[in-house]
């Protein structure tokens, strides 16, 4: 699965996160951290060492059948400069599940 520029033209990006001008990129979080990240400020913390340059309009999604996926966790930066986490799972060969952190 690959998203490119998140925008709402692609029907699998969720409405609350497309924007021509939001930007996506893996990030090393496993399970643990992921769900450690509760509040607004935990996710400033977490990921406040991410610049806008490290962030691309394009992010792939890539699973391996035998290890299910390669990089779960991705970071978004919304067109108003609010962050999300999106953790992907696979739930059969061809479905995905995107669990959402989003600042408010």
């Amino acid at each position: 699965l690959e998203w490119y520029t998140m925008n709402s033209k692609d029907n699998r990006i969720p409405n609350e996160l497309s924007g021509n001008n939001t930007v996506i990129n893996a990030i090393s979080f496993d399970r643990e951290q992921f769900d450690k990240c509760i509040t607004n400020q935990d996710l400033s913390r977490m990921t406040g060492y991410l610049t806008k340059n490290s962030f691309s309009h394009f992010a792939s999604i890539s699973d391996n059948l035998a290890k299910g996926i390669i990089y779960p966790c991705f970071i978004i930066e919304q067109e108003d400069g609010k962050r999300a986490l999106l953790w992907i799972e696979m739930t059969d060969e061809t479905h995905f599940k995107v669990t959402v952190k989003k600042q408010v």
